[in-house]
């Protein structure tokens, strides 16, 4: 993809961490338009080719946010986490959202799609390890998950002043939205069915999913870096 100034928001972190629900509420500010899909432009972080099919989306996606009357585009793919660099290298304009999320229901989700706990721990770890790696620059922004339902408001305020616009109280009537991310796949329609909800707090769904040894197993490998992220 060539060099663009375009100010762009990426949203990434460790899937099932409210990437989505984040997504869909900044949607619903007056000057943000969400892309309907993950682009996985830059799933790859070891590629620096450009390649003409993203350049394609990305003028596309344009003429998406001009056709809403918005001003500025979001991408959210979790993974982009693994791709920063390169993505500040063709988007040095860029803003990044980061979203952490307790391990035990993060990885409770991850169980419960793919019944594996250990790629559940290891893709926490590694998603966290590099959301640490990048959160303190001055183009990157952080929130957890329990902040983001338990007070939303001011956290979205924070967001909001981090992006340079004005907070917007529409952005808590996102379940009202006409969002609908593209795909047919369980995980799609799952998504789309949650973001039609108003926002809930589901911390502590791994207590309905994991067993006591389970509990202690992701705990015991997670606990270098929830240390460092306060959980």
């Amino acid at each position: 993809m060539a060099i663009t100034n375009d100010y762009v928001i990426f949203i990434s972190g460790c899937g099932h961490s409210g990437t989505t629900l984040l997504s869909a509420i900044l949607d619903s500010h007056p000057k943000i338009y969400t892309i309907r899909r993950e682009t996985n432009w830059f799933n790859n972080y070891q590629c620096t080719d450009p390649i003409v099919q993203q350049e394609y989306e990305f003028e596309k996606h344009k003429e998406e946010t001009q056709f809403y009357k918005k001003e500025i585009m979001l991408e959210k793919t979790p993974n982009h986490i693994f791709s920063i660099p390169l993505i500040r290298k063709h988007f040095p304009n860029s803003r990044h959202i980061f979203i952490a999320r307790n391990p035990l229901d993060t990885c409770a989700s991850l169980y419960r799609r793919y019944d594996n706990i250990d790629m559940a721990v290891d893709r926490w770890n590694n998603a966290n390890y590099f959301l640490l790696t990048h959160a303190l620059n001055d183009w990157a922004h952080m929130i957890r998950y329990e902040e983001l339902v338990t007070d939303p408001d001011k956290h979205l305020t924070m967001i909001c002043q981090f992006l340079g616009i004005e907070y917007s109280d529409k952005m808590l009537d996102y379940y009202q939205s006409d969002i609908k991310f593209s795909g047919s796949d369980p995980n799609t329609v799952k998504r789309n069915t949650q973001i039609k909800q108003p926002l809930t707090n589901c911390n502590g769904i791994y207590q309905s999913i994991f067993s006591q040894q389970q509990i202690e197993y992701v705990l015991d490998k997670t606990r270098k870096i929830s240390q460092i992220l306060n959980y």
